[in-house]
């Protein structure tokens, strides 16, 4: 959980730019709309992690949901047989997780942010602890870093 200074509609917009949103989402090589529909987005992200884990992709479902206190929430869920597995690349089998957003000033949101999966594959165990940290944690930060320097750049501040 973090403190961002900037509001929702802003930080909803950030994570909806994919091009934007790959460069602050911890491990991002790629990110590509698959499908819009009213009820979700589904997204293929491509990742980049360091040796010795073999490059990985996922698909996501992601759904909205606005909250009575003009927060936000978003759901993701894995959607592994939505596109065929791509060639050396090793398909994430299980993904879910949230991102809620809460105002908590004009300018101030509180936002966390949760994931739990299966990578799919080996992955060395070292790997797999070091990136439930640092996933959420450098994510969260690089979030706040762009979501703060934007503020500030349309005179928000």
């Amino acid at each position: 959980m973090t403190l961002v200074k900037a509001d929702v509609a802003t930080l909803g917009h950030l994570q909806e730019n994919l091009r934007v949103s790959c460069a602050w989402l911890y491990a991002c090589a790629q990110m590509r709309l698959l499908k819009y529909s009213d009820e979700a987005i589904w997204v293929y992200l491509d990742t980049k992690l360091p040796w010795p884990a073999a490059p990985r992709d996922l698909v996501l479902k992601v759904s909205t949901e606005d909250t009575p206190d003009g927060g936000m929430i978003r759901h993701l869920q894995a959607a592994p047989d939505y596109i065929p597995p791509v060639q050396d690349r090793i398909r994430v089998p299980s993904v879910s997780g949230t991102w809620r957003m809460i105002p908590k000033g004009p300018k101030l949101t509180e936002v966390t942010y949760e994931m739990r999966g299966e990578p799919g594959g080996s992955v060395p165990s070292w790997l797999a602890n070091q990136f439930v940290v640092d996933a959420p944690f450098e994510s969260l930060r690089m979030l706040k870093v762009v979501a703060e320097h934007q503020g500030v750049k349309d005179g928000g501040y």
